[in-house]
């Protein structure tokens, strides 16, 4: 087993591992001419940043413009740190690497080339010219701080480094398990939160929604516990097998996990009250009089979601004729078609999740540095930390920004 001496040793090279060490080569070698600080990557992959090349459907969201704590949850200090660390001053810090970007209409920012492929050689464009090494296929099994060192320990190496950044991510999208994920920070002493799958498809305990499967549709969805509206978004529903899926599920499912009974409240068309649009179906009942009762929706809906609306009414019998709804009968399909009621329970599996709700315990960390308030010369960073953001670019806001602030206080104790 070979045995490697470094000044610094990042363990994870995905998003925020690879951001480290491209902007410690920055604010140490190329801002600053140091040439005598050894800095490794350790990767448990093949290769590094194979997980950020699937992001934004291989665009690569990279961070969100609009960017504010309000889009975040979890413990640790997002309202401090995001005061100072921007996404307007991360987008500049990419410029200086090498990177050009452009936002959409919903402040969401990628690459000019709209390439996760241009994000992963940008970043390692940088430090692997300034002598970065990178040892892959090296799954650390244990981690140890002994005598002002930390030993870190793989299959195939013992590295011992005076710095260490913890970028490991988190379990969700890897077949990778927890235990192994989270022992690091744990073995130093860390405490962790329940971790829970987020950003996720949400499991749907309803027979009617079996026929839904691979619709689409622009609606306004709201999780409830019992009459308590937890969150509200706006956005294109999917419908899944066995569950509701799309970015507006995604966003509801970081709040699902604490819920009691949940239910998820889909309102078909956001933009007009159940009275006009009962309104609609009766003066529609009364000039088709003669089309059957499933012809109801046409021209409003997907065919099969205006059958589940009629289903969920208890209005099965679609041979009646569109003349004989009843004026009872339309308001009661208005007001389903604005409140279309899904039990459902848990978000379906960390495989198919973005993030991972949970991780070390937020006050454990410095805002200001990303340093442990436990050991000194020890950072983590994004997902392996408590603070968990919406879809839209807001978690790998999270992981570049804080691998900026890490980088910069390492390279301050260098300089």
């Amino acid at each position: 087993m070979n045995r490697i001496k470094a000044d610094i040793a990042i363990i994870g090279g995905g998003a925020a591992g690879m951001m480290a060490a491209a902007a410690l080569s920055y604010e140490l070698f190329a801002k600053n001419g140091q040439n005598n600080v050894h800095i490794v990557i350790i990767e448990k992959e093949a290769r590094v940043g194979r997980k950020l090349l699937k992001t934004g459907n291989g665009r690569c969201n990279l961070t969100n413009s609009g960017a504010t704590a309000a889009d975040y949850s979890g413990s640790f200090d997002i309202a401090d740190f995001l005061d100072v660390n921007t996404p307007t001053e991360l987008i500049a810090y990419f410029a200086k690497l090498g990177l050009i970007c452009k936002s959409d209409a919903e402040n969401r920012v990628y690459p000019i080339s709209n390439s996760a492929n241009s994000v992963l050689d940008v970043l390692r464009n940088n430090y692997l010219s300034y002598g970065v090494a990178e040892y892959c296929n090296n799954v650390v099994s244990s981690i140890d701080y002994q005598k002002q060192s930390y030993i870190i320990k793989t299959d195939s190496n013992i590295f011992e480094a005076a710095t260490v950044i913890l970028a490991t991510g988190s379990c969700a999208s890897v077949n990778f398990s927890k235990e192994n994920i989270y022992s690091l920070p744990k073995a130093l002493g860390h405490n962790i939160s329940k971790i829970n799958p987020g950003l996720s498809p949400i499991q749907a305990n309803s027979k009617i929604l079996s026929g839904l499967k691979g619709i689409r549709c622009n609606c306004k969805v709201q999780l409830k516990e019992q009459n308590n509206v937890l969150a509200t978004e706006y956005g294109e529903l999917q419908f899944a097998e066995n569950g509701l899926s799309g970015i507006c599920i995604f966003n509801l499912s970081n709040r699902i996990h604490n819920a009691e009974n949940p239910k998820v409240e889909i309102d078909f068309l956001p933009n007009t009250t159940a009275q006009d649009f009962a309104k609609i179906l009766c003066n529609r009942a009364a000039k088709f009089a003669a089309l059957t009762i499933d012809e109801l929706f046409f021209g409003i809906l997907n065919k099969r979601i205006g059958m589940a609306i009629l289903k969920t009414c208890k209005i099965g019998d679609f041979s009646r004729k569109l003349g004989a709804l009843t004026k009872k009968e339309t308001e009661k399909i208005a007001n389903c078609t604005k409140a279309f009621s899904v039990d459902v329970s848990r978000p379906q599996s960390f495989a198919k999740a973005q993030i991972a709700i949970g991780g070390v315990i937020g006050s454990e960390i410095s805002s200001k540095t990303m340093q442990s308030t436990l050991h000194g010369n020890l950072y983590v960073l994004g997902e392996l930390i408590d603070c968990n953001g919406q879809c839209g670019g807001f978690n790998l806001n999270f992981a570049f920004s804080s691998a900026v602030v890490a980088a910069k206080s390492i390279a301050e104790k260098y300089n």
